[in-house]
């Protein structure tokens, strides 16, 4: 992980389901970026977060993670 940031807008309410899309924004050969946004209501984010991670590359990459996270696409280009 290189950069991690979570911006806190309000407190989630008790007993309400909580809702979290996140999304690859930039795939660099080195480094990947990230956005994801969490919510109980679609037009009031709880949260929104921003991260910046190292790639692993292919050597150090568990078998079978591209495909658990991706998609069984991925897992030939790997």
């Amino acid at each position: 992980t290189v950069d991690l940031r979570m911006d806190h807008y309000r407190a989630a309410k008790v007993g309400k389901k909580i809702y979290c899309r996140a999304e690859v924004t930039h795939l660099a050969r080195q480094i990947v970026f990230t956005e994801g946004l969490i919510w109980q209501d679609e037009d009031k984010p709880i949260c929104k977060g921003t991260g910046t991670f190292m790639r692993l590359g292919a050597e150090r990459t568990p078998k079978g993670f591209a495909e658990h996270i991706f998609g069984a696409a991925q897992e030939k280009k790997a």
